[in-house]
C-alpha cells in the first residue's frame, strides 16, 4: 500500500473499529485522470467526493448489519473496491471475538490470508488480505 491508500473508519460494533483500505490502483488512476484534466482545488473536492461516497456505501453496509455474521458483513465490504480489511478489537472483548472470527475463517477461506496483529497492550488486530482480487 502506498500513502495514497484511502483509509475509512467504520464502526461494526460498540469494541469493533473496522478500518477499511481502499484500492491504490484505483485512486491512482482516478488521480491521473483528474490531475490532466482539473485545477488543484477541483482535484481535492473530486477525492472528497469519492471519498464520501465510499464511507456512505461502508456505513451503510455496517449500519445494515449489525447483527449479522462476520461473513455476511465482510461478504458485502468485498463488493467495495477495497484490498483488505483490518479489524480491531477491546482486549477484554478480544478472546471471543478470535473464536468468532477463527470459525468464520473456517467457513469461509476465500477470504484470503488473516494476520492477528498486536497493536498496543489493550488492542488486537486480525487483517483479511483478499485472495481473489
Amino acid at each position: 500500500m502506498t500513502s495514497d491508500t484511502i483509509n475509512m473508519v467504520l464502526q461494526h460494533a460498540p469494541q469493533t473499529r473496522c478500518f477499511a483500505i481502499g484500492s491504490d490502483e484505483l485512486a491512482q488512476r482516478s488521480s491521473e485522470r483528474e490531475s490532466r484534466s482539473l485545477p488543484r482545488s477541483e482535484r481535492k473536492r473530486a477525492a472528497r467526493n469519492r471519498y464520501n461516497k465510499w464511507k456512505r456505501a461502508v456505513d451503510a453496509i455496517i449500519a445494515d448489519g449489525k447483527s449479522t455474521a462476520y461473513h455476511d458483513l465482510i461478504e458485502r465490504l468485498r463488493q467495495l473496491p477495497l484490498d483488505a480489511i483490518t479489524l480491531t478489537f477491546d482486549a477484554e472483548t478480544a478472546d471471543a471475538e478470535i473464536d468468532r472470527i477463527a470459525t468464520e475463517i473456517q467457513l469461509r477461506p476465500k477470504f484470503g490470508v488473516g494476520i492477528w496483529e498486536q497493536l498496543v497492550s489493550d488492542e488486537l488486530a486480525f487483517i483479511w488480505l483478499w485472495n481473489d482480487k
